[in-house]
């Protein structure tokens, strides 16, 4: 039976902050949505090119609370759950803002299944972009745990 993958665009279209300073070369601001939505798009595809079977947690451009997409996720037994965030660049260039990629498992299960997937994701993305990968962080709250 093929794997099912959960996938998350992350924020919604309206989340507050989630979006880039005012461009002035396109007269708008870009909002985190638009590019996570694209890449969970792509990555729909690629997954259901190579057997997998996929669930979109948050189908909508509106704001979909964390519960209710972990919830889903839980619900249809998915065997992995992915969350595409991209951190929008806050208008300073004197600070920290965020770069690279950043991959996360719940504290205590890096050496668990959760953890050789991500290790096996990072060691992929490694190869295919010049962006820093920063490794596996443990996250200290439960984002999604697949109830068995």
């Amino acid at each position: 039976m093929p794997k099912l993958i959960a996938l998350d665009d992350g924020h919604g279209m309206n989340t507050a902050g989630k979006r880039t300073p005012y461009i002035p070369e396109i007269g708008r601001s870009i909002q985190e949505n638009e590019f996570n939505r694209e890449v969970v798009k792509y990555l729909k595809v690629e997954l259901e090119r190579c057997g997998f079977q996929t669930l979109l947690v948050a189908p909508t451009n509106t704001d979909t609370p964390l519960k209710t997409r972990t919830d889903l996720a839980n619900s249809k037994k998915a065997d992995a759950y992915v969350s595409i965030h991209y951190n929008a660049f806050d208008g300073s260039f004197g600070g920290a803002n965020p770069s690279g990629i950043e991959l996360y498992v719940y504290l205590g299960h890096t050496n668990k299944e959760a953890g050789k997937l991500a290790s096996s994701i990072a060691k992929y993305l490694r190869q295919g972009t010049p962006q820093i990968t920063e490794g596996l962080k443990k996250q200290i709250s439960m984002f999604y745990e697949r109830q068995r």
